[in-house]
């Protein structure tokens, strides 16, 4: 799979319990890329680039490196990233988180049309007491 955007150096959300990593980009936990961390890093590499000549070490890896270091994608479960895998869909709900969703979406729209119920009364009864 071709990488549209390669982040080099990136810091990531790193290992598990286990100290078990796997670079897969469905499972977001270990490996999203946030601000908070990496902003010191790049602070740092900001400022070595610009106090020296040389291109950053990362820079200069050959193409193919990490692919040939790879694990197998038989290594865990849905590794494969051309294959939809759902246990790593994250728009994709329970039975009873999609009852839970829906109550709760249903109990803020009856509160939503009780406030205005509420409103609209007393908007009259302020126009009824203006006469």
């Amino acid at each position: 799979m071709q990488e549209a955007y390669v982040l080099y150096g990136a810091v990531v959300g790193g290992p598990d319990k286990n100290d078990d990593f796997w670079d897969e980009r469905r499972d977001w936990v270990q490996t999203e890329v946030a601000l908070d961390y990496n902003a010191p890093l790049l602070t740092l590499v900001a400022w070595k680039v610009a106090t020296d000549g040389n291109d950053p070490f990362y820079t200069r890896l050959q193409e193919g490196a990490y692919a040939a270091n790879r694990p197998d994608g038989t290594s865990r479960p849905c590794s494969n990233p051309d294959v939809y895998c759902p246990n790593n869909d994250p728009y994709s709900f329970s039975q009873s988180e999609q009852i839970a969703v829906g109550v709760i979406l249903g109990l803020g729209a009856v509160a939503i049309l009780l406030m205005g119920l509420w409103l609209t009364y007393e908007w009259q009864k302020s126009m009824k007491k203006g006469e």
